[in-house]
């Protein structure tokens, strides 16, 4: 497999190429397993950009109303979307390795263990009262139970009751996050979990992100090395090996690759770089300080027949919103302004491409 094929194969496992692509926001974030999302609308934007029907708002709906995807903290720690049947199980996954995590920087921010168990009990009994809650309401009801809740104290003690499989994020309230217990959010009878949880999730994982590495899917999945070996070895009976520019990877079927010319707008953090821990696939190195620039940053980018062609932003402008485009070498006119009116359609706002469109070094 040349590196062309490897690209283009990738880029229809993740639902990046041409054609139709119908499909749900709980039927694109059960396909990718789990979708980044400490900025929300990053995440809603990487699901959006994957089906052709899919609109913000819609994603805000399965969120907020049908309760078909949920946003938790699981693999690797980080906020996650992912499909509400698999919220249970994946907590009980990664919960053996998370529930020891943050403990030091939690006594910095005055909170012992003691402490910690005492503020989790106090976040699951308000919710359960009195939920959904913001962050103010439950730093509040930390603060008269007399837990630390100064600066950061509220959001660690919420993460570990999160992690324990007490809390998720809730609906959205006048543009305030909540949180909400777990137990009422997904119903019970969402709890079946797999019997290898770990086999599971690397066997969705190299569907929707193959060819991969074991290496991709450790980066990816945050998971022990023991474990993701282990995965890795019985994937091998069920799926193909292939031979790379960049080594051996594993390979689920071989999706259909339209080979047509398409360009998407993507946002930052997205699966087509969290998913991988090599990069140069998709990106020649030359442009990485563009792509990356520093400080945990990872900039929206600009997908152009299976590479990335350049570096995309955006700003409100009154009611319109403004997209400027770094292009590292030239695309098609025609489809980046296509893509642009699709993000449009997608934020359901109004867009104008502002002029920096020309190539630069």
């Amino acid at each position: 497999m040349d590196a062309d094929e490897l690209r283009a194969i990738r880029a229809a496992g993740q639902r990046l190429d041409t054609g139709r692509r119908p499909g749900s926001a709980s039927d694109v974030v059960r396909h990718l397993v789990a979708v980044q999302a400490q900025d929300m609308a990053a995440a809603a934007l990487g699901v959006a950009v994957r089906a052709d029907d899919l609109t913000i708002a819609a994603i805000d709906a399965a969120r907020n109303e049908e309760r078909s995807i949920v946003r938790l903290w699981c693999l690797r720690g980080t906020l996650h979307l992912v499909a509400a049947e698999d919220a249970h199980w994946m907590l009980e996954l990664v919960r053996p390795r998370l529930g020891t995590a943050n403990r030091r920087r939690r006594a910095e921010l005055g909170l012992d263990d003691a402490d910690t168990e005492r503020g989790v009990r106090v976040i699951a009994q308000s919710l359960e009262a009195d939920g959904p809650l913001t962050r103010a309401q439950i730093a509040e009801r930390l603060r008269r139970s007399g837990i630390a809740s100064e600066g950061q104290a509220t959001i660690h003690l919420i993460w570990r009751a999160a992690v324990d499989g007490l809390v998720c994020y809730g609906p959205d309230h006048e543009g305030e996050e909540t949180f909400v217990t777990l137990d009422d959010w997904v119903p019970v009878h969402q709890r079946a979990s797999p019997p290898d949880a770990v086999l599971e999730v690397a066997r969705r994982y190299i569907a929707a992100y193959g060819p991969a590495t074991d290496e991709d899917f450790g980066v990816w999945s945050g998971l022990p090395r023991r474990e993701v070996s282990r995965a890795w070895s019985a994937l091998r009976t069920e799926v193909s090996t292939v031979s790379t520019p960049y080594g051996e990877m594993l390979l689920s079927g071989r999706p259909a690759v339209g080979g047509h010319r398409v360009l998407r707008l993507l946002p930052g953090f997205d699966g087509l770089w969290v998913g991988y821990r090599q990069h140069e696939v998709f990106l020649q190195r030359e442009y990485h300080g563009r792509v990356f620039p520093g400080g945990g940053i990872i900039r929206s980018v600009v997908f152009a027949d299976s590479h990335i062609a350049g570096v995309w932003a955006r700003r409100a402008a009154g009611q319109r919103v403004d997209v400027s485009v770094d292009l590292f070498e030239a695309v098609d006119q025609d489809a980046l302004a296509a893509a642009v009116a699709d993000y449009g359609r997608i934020a359901g706002r109004a867009v104008r491409l502002v002029p920096e469109v020309t190539p630069r070094r």
